[in-house]
């Protein structure tokens, strides 16, 4: 018999290196028409904050700078919902704002390369650390916009996950992304979308083999298809946030507690639960694994702080 043992408590009580986990959250649009997607990572931020991060393991990079523009109505609060309270982000810091958010910036941040000493912009995960990446804006086939000026493409991120890893600052990587055409970012990681796959439980696995390098990805968007926009709001006069940010973390605030030890479930079981439905994004999310291993591994290890697991046979 196999047994997955919580070492939560054991992480808070000895502060090891084991336990530090990380996220970055990036929004690669500007002005107000894209209220949504500043909105996409504020509401992620503002849900790894209820699930107990500290500001110092998440790095924010918003290219919109929606909360502070006086447009909006309910300043320096977020609404993405109509029904729902706004998010209020006062006392939010904001590491990389505006012109500052770049594909460069991006990619020397995760790898160690940015030079930078302020608090804001420390992003330090080691050999043994989770690292949620999530990215917004727009996007095409095999990459992303940032500001409409250049370009972030699949190879990129792959190479880039990559080097990461081997460097020694991370373990393994979540890529969460919400683009049209956002799954083919993916194509480096397991193989073009139009390609034969291996299968587990819906997920994508390479078709040659099992990676050296742990990424598990999400995205919004097969080849070909749009991310669509959710909830318009008078008082905003735009979309609030993109459909499936909002069904991915409704998904995981019904069935991930870090404080309880509700761990939220397997990268396999979000797969079959419905939670990212056509009929619920328009369009058909992908999910990818590098490793057979990411398809079981409970989403906890990514959004919980300062956890891990260990599977040990009994």
């Amino acid at each position: 018999m196999r047994l997955t043992i919580s070492l939560f408590m054991v992480c808070m009580l000895l502060n090891v290196a084991l336990c530090d986990n990380w996220a970055v959250l990036v929004n690669t649009s500007r002005y107000w028409f894209n209220y949504r997607h500043s909105s996409n990572i504020l509401a992620m931020y503002d849900f790894l904050r209820a699930q107990g991060w500290d500001d110092a393991h998440i790095v924010l990079m918003d290219s919109g700078q929606i909360p502070s523009n006086p447009r909006h109505p309910r300043s320096p609060a977020m609404l993405s919902h109509p029904s729902a309270a706004p998010v209020d982000l006062a006392g939010m810091v904001v590491g990389f704002q505006d012109q500052d958010v770049t594909a460069s910036a991006f990619r020397k941040l995760l790898l160690g390369l940015s030079g930078s000493t302020a608090s804001t912009r420390r992003f330090e995960p080691d050999a043994d650390s989770s690292v949620i990446v999530y990215i917004t804006g727009h996007g095409g086939e095999q990459f992303i916009k940032f500001h409409d000026q250049h370009e972030m493409l699949a190879p990129d991120f792959a190479s880039t996950f990559e080097d990461m890893i081997a460097m020694g600052r991370a373990k393994r990587v979540l890529f969460l992304s919400d683009t049209c055409k956002s799954g083919t970012l993916f194509d480096n990681l397991v193989g073009e979308s139009q390609d034969s796959f291996h299968t587990r439980d819906g997920v994508e696995l390479p078709s040659s083999g099992e990676a050296s390098f742990d990424v598990v990805g999400i995205a919004s968007a097969h080849t070909g298809e749009d991310s669509y926009a959710a909830f318009m709001d008078t008082s905003v006069g735009e979309a609030l946030i993109d459909r499936f940010t909002y069904s991915l973390l409704h998904y995981l605030k019904g069935n991930l507690a870090c404080s309880s030890g509700a761990m939220g479930g397997s990268l396999s079981e979000l797969s079959t639960s419905g939670a990212l439905s056509k009929d619920r994004l328009l369009s058909t999310a992908r999910l990818v694994s590098t490793t057979r291993a990411g398809t079981s591994r409970p989403l906890g290890e990514y959004f919980c702080p300062n956890i891990a697991w260990q599977t040990v046979d009994a």
